[in-house]
């Protein structure tokens, strides 16, 4: 969705504008991000997956605080 949006926002510019460089980087730049998604997403690269911000990190709840 945000990047139909971003696409419909470039080619918006490039037509004002009259210059197709504007269109053709933004293709470029979602090709290469859509490429970059599909590779994360086949196995292809690896990229870090989310971790734990501290293994120390603890939430209370009421019921244990009593």
């Amino acid at each position: 969705m945000l990047a139909t949006i971003a696409f419909l926002a470039l080619i918006a510019v490039a037509f004002w504008r009259e210059s197709l460089k504007i269109l053709l980087a933004g293709v470029l730049m979602l090709i290469v991000l859509g490429l970059v998604q599909v590779a994360s997403f086949t196995g292809a690269i690896d990229l870090p997956d989310d971790t734990q911000i501290s293994d120390k990190a603890h939430v209370t709840t009421e019921a244990e605080g009593r």
